[in-house]
């Protein structure tokens, strides 16, 4: 598990040499504003992101902008590190990990959403954590790792709602380990409530729709 981090710690300390300290085009505006001033963002109003990105802005570094920008640079290297670590478990071989890392790291889009405050970064992050725990399930069945991609998985819905399109994917591991989820239904049932909370952050857009903040 070394390797992996240290994949992902070189990658953070790259996109932060690059971090944009002002409003990129696109979205940027829109989503830093409404994070710096509790508000919400265009729809779906993005509520972990923008929470979050409220959070962010507290900290004494640099400008607001590049503060809410680390949720697009700390995404994205844990996706680097997590792509390593799928790639070299499924091929058995760590330069196929490697040129995994290396060609995430080269791609100008990937890049470019690393060092500017967008949401894709942490759409990315979901993907991949899903995708591991899928991988995960696929190899040794664990009621933990049950939970933990149902929390997930309802936390990614909170964020972006493309992440549906992974739905078919983690669907088909379900009905492939149906007698085992089956056999324990309160667990399901810890499952399906897991799910739920994920959902919690979306209390965020009516709170701050109360308040003056756009």
């Amino acid at each position: 598990m070394l390797t992996p981090l240290l994949v992902s710690g070189i990658s953070l300390i790259f996109f932060l040499f690059f971090q944009a300290t002002g409003i990129y085009t696109g979205d940027s505006g829109d989503l830093v504003t409404a994070a710096a001033l509790g508000g919400v963002p265009h729809p779906p109003g993005y509520p972990l992101y923008t929470l979050l990105g409220y959070i962010l802005t507290k900290l004494p570094l640099l400008t607001i902008s590049w503060r809410i920008a680390l949720l697009s640079s700390l995404p994205h290297a844990i996706t680097v590190g997590l792509s390593y670590a799928i790639v070299t478990r499924l091929t058995k071989r760590t330069f196929a990990g490697f040129v995994t890392a290396f060609l995430l790291l080269g791609n100008y889009l990937f890049f470019l959403y690393s060092v500017t405050p967008e949401v894709f970064a942490m759409l990315d992050l979901f993907v991949i954590i899903l995708l591991y725990l899928v991988v995960e399930l696929a190899e040794r069945f664990s009621w933990r790792h049950v939970y933990m991609l149902a929390f997930i998985a309802g936390l990614s819905l909170s964020h972006h709602h493309v992440i549906l399109f992974l739905g078919p994917a983690v669907f088909y591991w379900v009905i492939s380990a149906r007698n085992q989820l089956l056999r324990n239904r309160w667990r399901l049932g810890v499952t399906a409530l897991l799910f739920l909370v994920g959902f919690v952050p979306y209390l965020y857009i009516p709170i701050a729709a109360r308040s003056d903040a756009i």
